[in-house]
């Protein structure tokens, strides 16, 4: 906001856990902002690791290991706008993504406007700093486009 004055930003908190009610909401606000150039953004962690977060890794992996693996999963469903497989992705692998309901109508928002793919532009986990921690946290930047 300090570098863009110009910029308006209006927040959206996303608490439903429910695909129907998130795509409804996602055609909704698709449709009230057809005709407006809106930036919709949407943020969260992906995958928390270790001890501390009560996901232990599998036997003979590091936490930064299971967490790209994971999240792996993950972004493929975000990089195809596959919001059916991601949602059964996070089910099913038990992601322990914060912002799952949020990313579900990015991707909601992007599909009814139109968007016909995105792009992973950067992905890191919390272990590629510090490698023999016992936790880990993936990150990853996607930029969903028509």
């Amino acid at each position: 906001q300090r570098a863009r004055p110009d910029v308006r930003i209006a927040p959206i908190s996303v608490q439903s856990h429910e695909p129907s009610a998130i795509r409804g909401a996602a055609r909704a606000l698709a449709a009230l902002l057809a005709n407006r150039d809106i930036l919709l953004a949407a943020t969260t962690d992906l995958t928390h690791c270790g001890k501390a977060y009560g996901q232990i890794p599998p036997r003979g992996k590091t936490p930064g290991e299971f967490a790209r693996e994971q999240d792996a999963h993950v972004i493929e469903k975000l990089r195809t706008l596959d919001i059916a497989g991601f949602w059964d992705v996070v089910r099913t692998c038990r992601v322990t993504m914060c912002g799952v309901a949020p990313t579900a109508l990015m991707i909601e928002y992007g599909l009814a406007r139109g968007a016909t793919s995105a792009t992973i532009v950067a992905y890191a986990t919390s272990a590629d700093r510090e490698p023999g921690a016992d936790r880990a946290v993936g990150y990853a930047g996607v930029i969903v486009a028509r």
